[in-house]
């Protein structure tokens, strides 16, 4: 009888606790197996992500990296310079401007400008020109042209994206809401006395843009001593026959904006690749983009040399650069429980740049 009550008691207290002990040791090692294998995922899903960011990233520079020079001259612009001026920049918006300095070395806007830390945290930064093909009017003769360069009058007719007229809705005119002209757009005028850049700050009826001083990129000084319209003038103040196009001068940097607190300067703060054109307003490219860093292999024709992978402060005369090398590092984002960091390196040879002509 004693026999039988025992055997209906159940589990002993120490079989108890052995039980729930295995069961623990299981349940466990379960959970972290799952906790393992959720942040491989999120890893993995990190990476891929900073991944097709660079990529992305990469491929807007280097398309317009490709551009650079297309339709103007390589050896660069002048800008104004001299007395009565002062100092053209790039970078800048209606608003604000993006970089520490963004001056012109050499008083050129040149295809290609080195933006040696110009960037957030000592960045680099890098400026790119070339002809802007979308313009309804490109390479059309001006119809008229202030005296002092304040205006530029412009064929109003409509033309197709490759400068032949053409009716709407195939053509454009020169103040259509999508490919015409915008505030904030560089127009390149030349003849046979040379060329200058002004922007345009505003747009009026009748084939008229206007170049009033006072605009974001300092680019409209009719006062400058030199690298403005005024000096497209024959020596008898004349102009000769001009034309106008508009030209892209598209700039990259780094940019630190606010993150989820909303105020700059803390630990949450995103570090974004940004694309500025003319004097509009700087995009966003990609973000937790931590470093671009950017050097130019260039080309002395005078002296026969080669040089690779110098900074962009090394580089004094942006028109013997010939190849520009291109590093982007992208840090995970702040919530992620990634602490890895993603590289991305690529080298571009603009055609316009790395090609010459030299049986001329």
């Amino acid at each position: 009888m004693v026999a039988k009550l025992r055997k209906e008691l159940g589990f002993t207290l120490l079989e108890t606790l052995v039980a729930t002990a295995v069961g623990m040791v299981i349940v466990g090692t379960g959970t972290m197996l799952f906790q393992s294998a959720n942040k491989m995922s999120q890893s993995s899903l990190t990476r891929s992500d900073m991944q097709q960011s660079a990529r992305g990233a990469i491929a807007i520079i280097t398309r317009d990296l490709t551009q650079a020079s297309i339709g103007i001259p390589q050896a660069g612009i002048n800008v104004p310079s001299g007395a009565g001026s002062t100092a053209a920049l790039y970078g800048c918006g209606p608003a604000q401007c993006y970089l520490k300095t963004g001056t012109y070395p050499n008083n050129l806007l040149a295809p290609v400008t080195p933006g040696d830390a110009q960037g957030a945290s000592g960045t680099d930064a890098v400026m790119i020109a070339y002809i802007d093909n979308s313009w309804p009017v490109k390479n059309q003769d001006l119809t008229a042209l202030a005296q002092d360069g304040s205006t530029i009058t412009v064929n109003n007719g409509t033309f197709d994206l490759n400068g032949n007229p053409a009716p709407s809705p195939t053509g454009h005119a020169y103040d259509d809401p999508v490919f015409g002209s915008r505030v904030g757009d560089v127009m390149m005028v030349w003849n046979t006395n040379g060329y200058a850049v002004a922007t345009v700050t505003s747009i009026a009826k009748n084939g008229v843009l206007n170049l009033n001083n006072g605009d974001p990129l300092n680019l409209n000084q009719p006062a400058a001593a030199a690298g403005n319209i005024p000096g497209l003038r024959n020596a008898d103040t004349t102009y000769p026959k001009t034309s106008a196009a508009r030209i892209n001068v598209v700039t990259y940097f780094i940019q630190t904006q606010a993150g989820a607190d909303g105020v700059v300067g803390t630990a949450d703060d995103i570090p974004v690749l940004m694309r500025q054109v003319n004097a509009q307003n700087a995009i966003p490219v990609a973000e937790n983009v931590q470093s671009m860093a950017i050097t130019y292999d260039i080309y002395d024709d005078s002296t026969s040399t080669y040089k690779t992978a110098l900074d962009g402060a090394a580089v004094l005369n942006s028109s013997e650069i010939r190849k520009i090398n291109i590093t982007l590092t992208l840090v995970p984002p702040a919530f992620s429980n990634s602490k890895e960091n993603y590289t991305l390196t690529t080298a571009v040879s603009p055609r316009d740049l790395s090609f010459k002509n030299r049986y001329e």
